[in-house]
């Protein structure tokens, strides 16, 4: 089975090398507002096709948030996606869908101000992105502004189910800026 995994995968990789041509910049790294982690994250994402008409394209990325309030309330995230690219003369058309999982750790004082208890929560944030993009053809700067649609779900994180979370619909503005590089 794994070898049929790695011949499949090596077909694939030769289909596409074939049939590229003019090939698009296809590494992005970038800083995102709003976005898959919702407030903000630092990105790797690297396009899998040779095309300058069109391509496919795959990330990952990392956000922190401290408040520094009297609760010591952080959010760690981890965002994923998948988006696809068509160009519309100088730019091209973005959509795509992306998953976040974000942990919500803060603490709640009790009465006694002594004790508090220590919450953490599992966020998890799957979206549906629609938007522009500016994706160089040599290295150079990168841009994009998406609407993403958003569903929340936050849960404790011990005992995370989908079904009991409280999930909010939430649809908002994504901006992404970077280095897009061979």
């Amino acid at each position: 089975m794994k070898v049929l995994g790695i011949v499949i995968a090596i077909s694939f990789l030769g289909i596409i090398n074939i049939f590229g041509q003019h090939p698009l910049t296809r590494n992005n790294v970038f800083f995102e507002a709003g976005g898959a982690a919702f407030f903000y994250s630092i990105n790797y994402e690297r396009l899998l096709l040779k095309k300058a008409d069109h391509n496919l394209g795959v990330r990952v990325g990392f956000s922190y948030l401290n408040l520094f309030d009297d609760r010591g309330r952080q959010f760690t995230g981890l965002p994923v996606g998948i988006s696809y690219l068509k160009k519309l003369k100088n730019k091209f058309l973005e959509t795509g869908l992306s998953f976040s999982g974000l942990i919500d750790q803060y603490d709640i004082p009790r009465a006694d101000n002594v004790n508090s208890r220590a919450i953490k929560d599992l966020v998890l944030i799957p979206s549906f992105r629609l938007g522009i993009r500016k994706q160089p053809i040599k290295p150079g700067l990168f841009w994009n502004a998406l609407l993403q649609y958003s569903l929340v779900a936050v849960d404790d994180y011990k005992t995370y189910k989908w079904d009991d979370a409280e999930r909010n619909s939430i649809p908002f503005l994504s901006l992404g800026l970077g280095y897009a590089f061979q």
